[in-house]
């Protein structure tokens, strides 16, 4: 039943691509791309943001980029300007012409373009909302519906628990939309990552809790103001820290894809799992070892890192193909445009 869901789905989500999803993507209409003026290249196509480790050193939390999503037109749109500064989890805007991220301890912004010769090009860099000495971010994504207008992100308050919260694209003042406690006895319970649902209407956080709780993944409805859903792990395995978020699927789909490993072996071989949001929902795999993953505009595909490479996996199957058999980025979060 799955499988002839995710079929129809598909079918109708294709005719739904637009240029300015992903033209170049097989997923995308099959269009040619224009020539400049400037030597006859292809202009980019950026469809992929992510955190990358060319510039600065080399560092792998020091750049945010884009890329078509085939792995072309790789193009930094942010470096550090320190060695003390760290870019992560980009995501982007619900009309793909911003992206934000976490920099250091602050919700970062920043507008993209593509100049005249066909080059990605960053501008307007700002930010949305700034840590304190007592509250550090670790995670945040932009709203997927324009009109919602909101960044979510989760404030860590170290042993004392964590809180999610919202703000305004344009920055301003928070909105806290939910808190967990500290369970007491040094068992801690705190959000790890959250992400919209294609319709803004839920957002899900994967919430790291006691061992004799067990990880799990809550639905916060914004209708009602609550936890309306609770998601058991697969027995033994543990949620991946916050540098493995999320992602719910685009619209056209309702599905969460997660790594998850179990904490008796080495976290390099989390799998990724897939789950139904909705209560009791069991998560499932086909054991696919993989880092940080995104789903295409489609939902056709899902990009994923892996020991250097960048893969792309048709959802729930072992159908894989390799998009770039080295890959120096994404370490931190990828999000592939709406």
């Amino acid at each position: 039943m799955k499988t002839l869901l995710l079929a129809a789905t598909l079918a109708a989500a294709s005719l739904l691509s637009s240029c300015s999803q992903d033209p170049q993507s097989a997923n995308g209409p099959a269009i040619a791309l224009h020539t400049t003026s400037a030597g006859g290249s292809t202009s980019a196509h950026p469809a992929v943001t992510y955190n990358s480790s060319t510039g600065n050193g080399g560092n792998l939390r020091k750049t945010i980029a884009v890329m078509d999503s085939d792995g072309t037109h790789q193009t930094n749109i942010y470096t550090a300007g320190s060695g003390s500064e760290s870019e992560k989890f980009p995501t982007w805007s619900a009309d793909g012409g911003s992206i934000s991220w976490l920099k250091n301890n602050s919700v970062a912004a920043i507008d993209l373009s593509v100049n005249s010769s066909g080059v990605p090009v960053g501008s307007n860099q700002r930010t949305i909302a700034t840590g304190t000495s007592s509250i550090s971010i670790v995670s945040q994504a932009w709203s997927t519906v324009s009109t919602t207008g909101k960044v979510i992100f989760i404030g860590w308050f170290g042993g004392t628990g964590s809180t999610l919260y919202a703000v305004s694209t344009s920055g301003g003042t928070w909105t806290t939309l939910a808190g967990t406690p500290d369970l007491g006895n040094g068992d801690g319970m705190w959000f790890e990552s959250a992400t919209w649902s294609p319709d803004d209407s839920k957002i899900a956080i994967s919430q790291h809790v006691s061992t004799s709780i067990g990880d799990r993944i809550m639905i916060f409805d914004l209708s009602t103001g609550t936890f309306t859903d609770s998601i058991s792990l697969v027995s033994g395995y543990t949620v991946m820290p916050s540098n493995e978020p999320l992602t719910w699927s685009h619209s056209g789909m309702n599905e969460i894809a997660f790594h998850a490993f179990n904490p008796n072996s080495n976290s390099s071989t989390a799998q990724l799992f897939y789950v139904t949001p909705s209560n009791g929902s069991t998560p499932s795999t086909n054991s696919i070892v993989a880092g940080t993953s995104a789903w295409s505009s489609n939902n056709s595909s899902i990009l994923f890192t892996v020991s250097g490479a960048l893969k792309k996996v048709v959802p729930y199957s072992t159908s894989i193909t390799t998009v770039l058999s080295s890959f120096a980025g994404a370490t931190y979060g990828m999000d592939w445009k709406h």
